[in-house]
């Protein structure tokens, strides 16, 4: 994590695996970062962007698959209300698959840099 400040924006930049997020942030949009860092404040929760950022756009189901491999989650509600946090701070987006008729979660890339 790097941190760089100047004309009072402080910036984070915080690179996980192939994920790479920038936040900077002035008193206009405190409390949107803190939502962010609270977010990720949970271990599980971090990993389980680390699932996601590897296998894309994922309903519930087949993401707490995964997630119960890692042993992160060990039931489907713990799961669907982690990937909620998430979505909330704005770090996931939901959106429904017509084609599966499922919800569906995956990075928001306007936050993140997503590199390989």
């Amino acid at each position: 994590m790097r941190k760089n400040i100047s004309n009072n924006v402080m910036s984070i930049i915080l690179s996980m695996s192939s994920l790479t997020l920038n936040l900077e942030f002035n008193k206009s949009n405190v409390e949107k970062i803190k939502c962010i860092c609270d977010a990720l404040s949970n271990e599980y929760r971090v990993r389980s962007l680390l699932i996601l950022e590897k296998d894309g756009r994922m309903p519930l189901d087949a993401f707490h698959k995964e997630a119960e491999k890692m042993k992160i989650y060990n039931n489907i509600e713990t799961s669907y209300r982690n990937l909620e946090i998430l979505v909330a701070s704005g770090l996931l987006t939901k959106t429904y698959d017509s084609k599966s008729k499922k919800l569906v979660y995956e990075i928001n890339k306007s936050l993140f840099e997503v590199g390989k």
